[in-house]
């Protein structure tokens, strides 16, 4: 249960100020990759300070996770153009 507070809480804190004027309760789509890796650095860093995972999950990783993702989707976006 601690985990999926700790997924409830790092979604929950990517709701802003604007996407709650706009009426919306979940971040938008568009940025589920970022949502989805915030996700899991919370639930690692959560299941690290239970003791149930080893691993620290470190800012390098996150960082190297989004520059992944970046690079992968802008490939992507330049073969489509190159069609």
């Amino acid at each position: 249960m601690l985990l999926g507070h700790a997924t409830a809480r790092a979604l929950a804190a990517q709701v802003t100020q604007e996407h709650l004027d706009d009426g919306l309760v979940y971040p938008p789509f568009q940025s589920i990759r970022k949502i989805s890796a915030n996700i899991a650095a919370a639930v690692a860093d959560k299941a690290y300070e239970l003791g149930i995972y080893t691993h620290v999950f470190t800012y390098q990783f996150y960082r190297r996770l989004n520059i992944y993702w970046w690079t992968l989707q802008n490939i992507k976006h330049l073969l489509r153009k190159l069609r």
